[in-house]
């Protein structure tokens, strides 16, 4: 009777082990890291050997965030994308849900994905307050 009920004991800790090392080597995806930073105005953010800067806002058109707008608006402004200490300026208008590349090199990308903060009816925003958020990928 001990041995047939140490037999089992045995058996039953075996399949469990066994069960437990199936579940484990289960494949799963995962997607690449994003890294997304907030670049305000004026202020340099370095991205690995790229610098991304906000230089200015020229215009924000963007229908406020507490009203409804037939048509959805866009912003206006330059960006300096600088690498080796050589600057490029570049003009973008952004729009709503929208996402723009702005480098792309080597299989390191840095887009645009945003403009802050969204217009509302209530305040006005300052030349100081923008930012934009740029976000980082790389494939290597």
């Amino acid at each position: 009777m001990k041995i047939t009920s140490t037999c089992i004991a045995l058996g039953l800790l075996f399949f469990s082990a066994f069960a437990k090392a199936q579940r484990d080597t289960t494949t799963i995806t995962v997607d690449v890291p994003k890294i997304v930073m907030k670049a305000s105005l004026g202020v340099p953010v370095p991205m690995g050997d790229v610098t991304v800067e906000l230089i200015e806002v020229f215009e924000d058109s963007r229908c406020p965030s507490d009203v409804q707008c037939i048509w959805a608006g866009h912003v206006k402004l330059a960006i300096a994308i600088t690498e080796n200490q050589k600057t490029t300026i570049e003009k973008i208008t952004f729009g709503q849900n929208n996402s723009t590349m702005l480098y792309d090199r080597d299989g390191f990308k840095i887009y645009l994905k945003g403009v802050l903060p969204y217009p509302k009816t209530s305040k006005k925003i300052d030349k100081g307050e923008y930012a934009i958020l740029v976000e980082r990928l790389a494939f290597n």
